[in-house]
């Protein structure tokens, strides 16, 4: 990432760098369901075996989309802080965080139609327990990492999933 900056920085391009994080164990979900969604499964019984499949995956080796700190730590070698715009995906459909994001962006901020979701996959499909117990223990470093390093997002609270599955 240092050398994308400094690309940018050589040809006098301002870097804004805005990184948003999705509750990790929502994020692999609603992730798995897309995939089904496109191949025509998405049935509960499909989900449930692909989720069960995939928790037993990210047992073995973890999600590199989720590597939230990995990308967390790049980012604050690479960029200076007043560069970095790092919120919760979550947040971001809240007027205070949008507002934030403008000013970061350094455009106009526009009222948005707050009602108007898109790819919005709510599943439909009861989850085992220990699909979603398997889901959070992948993440489960990632979560307490994010919540060390980044308090004032209040995890515990945006994250529901996440809080609950990441023990």
């Amino acid at each position: 990432m240092a050398w994308v900056r400094q690309e940018f920085d050589q040809r006098n391009i301002a870097t804004r760098v805005v990184f948003l994080m999705r509750d990790p164990v929502e994020r692999i979900l609603s992730q798995q369901r897309m995939k089904l969604r496109k191949r025509g499964e998405l049935q509960p019984d499909i989900e449930r075996n692909h989720l069960l499949r995939t928790a037993h995956k990210l047992r073995q080796q973890s999600s590199q989309r989720s590597d939230y700190l990995h990308t967390l730590k790049a980012l604050s070698q690479a960029f200076a802080p007043k560069d970095l715009f790092i919120e919760l995906y979550e947040r971001l459909f809240t007027e205070p965080v949008y507002e934030q994001l403008c000013r970061h962006l350094m455009v106009p901020y526009q009222q948005p139609n707050w009602s108007h979701r898109v790819n919005e996959s709510r599943s439909t499909t009861d989850l085992p327990d220990d699909v979603l117990a398997s889901i959070g223990e992948s993440q489960a470093a990632v979560y307490r990492g994010v919540a060390d390093q980044l308090p004032e997002l209040d995890l515990c609270r945006h994250w529901p999933t996440a809080s609950r599955w990441c023990r």
